[in-house]
């Protein structure tokens, strides 16, 4: 049984495998690429932490016991999460770019605003349930300031949206195949990129009036100004489809820190310097080579015959045709990395995102209270931050993962259960195998049919 259970052990701290894709590195499915820093997401399936919870935190005699425990626990976070998913689909309908239903009642402005601002309260909360940690307003312009000599490049104004929620899981290293200037752009290499596990984001852009006065306003430009600025901007192709009255929601995997740009419909894709160059050199400069040499023979030609004056003029039309081609044909090349790029890292979009984040807060919820309970009986007479190094202990030792344990929201969650209350003094108090089970047994029975 000893020997069963090491090797079990073994299995679970196997590294994650790698291997090759026309994108970068994948995972072998079942297997997460670590962060660099310890993060608070589990990267452990729920049953596994509640077997391995059952197995090495309690003695034999308690284990069917404590094992009810945590099936009530499951089943009361699963009522809450129902009902949390019901809320946001309800909040998100109006906004939702894939409605199909017909909605019989027109709301008004200020009501819109008001349930877009619920809404996006209640995507915050279920993101950090789920162990998202936000990218703010400073980090996002660090991001996309910075100059990275991989990826795509493309400039992004973020004064567009109304609103943009950003959320990664997962701070880590891939490897992607990449040229440099170093083998004159000629060779692709490895090389290792910072990137997110998972990056979640909401994007609204601003209502068209608005942003019409904005532009007014800070820019000093006429209405009429104003209005062909912003019609340019959002008749973009990657913009079409994008409404000011909508919120677009995405989840991706494995994305660079680099391309983090091109995942704004707004993204305006720049020339790498290789481009460039081959677009001077291989077509605007033949393009002007070609013209001068037309205006030369066109003058030396006047003399001699029409037939020669025709022959180089197309001979510089064919010239320009070249250029433009080249032009266009190497924007069909970004364009086509685009489209690879989020295809191959999409994961879920809107209604969707909003069902992946819900299950996602749920299982992180449960394992955070199952471990919280389980070490606070263990050794809750210690103080909360000893429990916490418990918890962290018991991850790296049972699972090799580097956590960052978030006790807090562990107690939160029993709290909310009532496992954890206060005793007579006030002093927080963790319910014991029996009385727990017999409390959430009182909840469980309380649960309306219809939840």
């Amino acid at each position: 049984m000893d020997g069963q259970l090491e090797a079990d052990r073994m299995a679970t701290k196997a590294p994650p495998v790698q291997i090759e894709t026309e994108t970068g590195i994948d995972t072998v499915p079942g297997q997460a690429i670590p962060s660099v820093v310890a993060e608070k997401f589990i990267s452990v399936e729920r049953r596994d932490v509640i077997k391995r919870a059952l197995d090495k935190l309690f003695d034999t005699g308690q284990r069917v016991l404590a094992g009810d425990v945590f099936q009530h626990i499951c089943a009361l976070r699963q009522v809450e999460s129902a009902r949390s998913l019901d809320t946001l689909v309800e909040l998100y309908d109006p906004f939702n770019p894939d409605d199909e239903t017909v909605n019989t009642s027109e709301p008004s402005p200020e009501a819109i605003r008001q349930q877009l601002d619920k809404l996006r309260k209640k995507i915050v909360e279920t993101a950090t349930a789920a162990n998202y940690i936000q990218i703010d307003q400073d980090e996002l312009e660090a991001i996309l300031g910075k100059e990275y000599h991989q990826g795509f490049a493309a400039e992004v104004d973020l004064k567009e949206f109304d609103f943009h929620l950003l959320f990664y899981r997962g701070d880590v290293r891939v490897k992607v195949k990449a040229t440099s200037w170093k083998t004159a752009w000629l060779v692709e290499r490895e090389v290792e990129v910072e990137a997110y596990r998972r990056l979640f984001i909401g994007l609204k852009l601003k209502p068209e009036e608005t942003r019409i006065a904005e532009i007014m306003r800070v820019d000093k430009v006429s209405r009429r100004k104003a209005e062909k600025r912003v019609r340019k901007i959002r008749n973009q192709k990657m913009l079409q489809g994008v409404s000011d009255k909508t919120l677009h929601l995405k989840v991706f995997r494995l994305i660079p820190k680099s391309d983090i740009e091109i995942l704004f419909p707004n993204a305006k894709i720049k020339f790498n310097l290789l481009d460039k160059l081959w677009l001077w050199v291989g077509s605007g400069g033949s393009t002007l080579f070609a013209i001068t040499m037309a205006v030369l023979k066109f003058l030396a030609a006047v003399a001699i015959s029409v037939f020669f004056v025709i022959f180089t003029i197309a001979g510089a039309v064919g010239a320009i045709i070249r250029s433009f081609t080249s032009f266009l044909n190497t924007r069909t090349r970004y364009m086509a990395k685009l489209a690879q790029s989020l295809y191959f890292h999409n994961i879920a979009s809107n209604q969707s995102v909003l069902a992946a984040l819900n299950d996602d807060a749920e299982e992180e919820d449960i394992k955070e209270a199952v471990l919280t309970y389980a070490l606070l009986l263990r050794y809750g007479q210690l103080g909360l931050e000893a429990t916490k190094a418990e918890a962290e202990r018991f991850l790296k030792t049972e699972f090799s993962l580097n956590c960052d344990f978030d006790i807090e929201d562990g107690c939160r969650h029993l709290r909310k259960l009532g496992l954890l209350v206060a005793d007579d003094s006030g002093a927080p108090r963790i319910r014991d195998l029996e009385d727990a089970r017999e409390h959430l047994e009182t909840l469980w029975r309380a649960v309306p049919t219809s939840a």
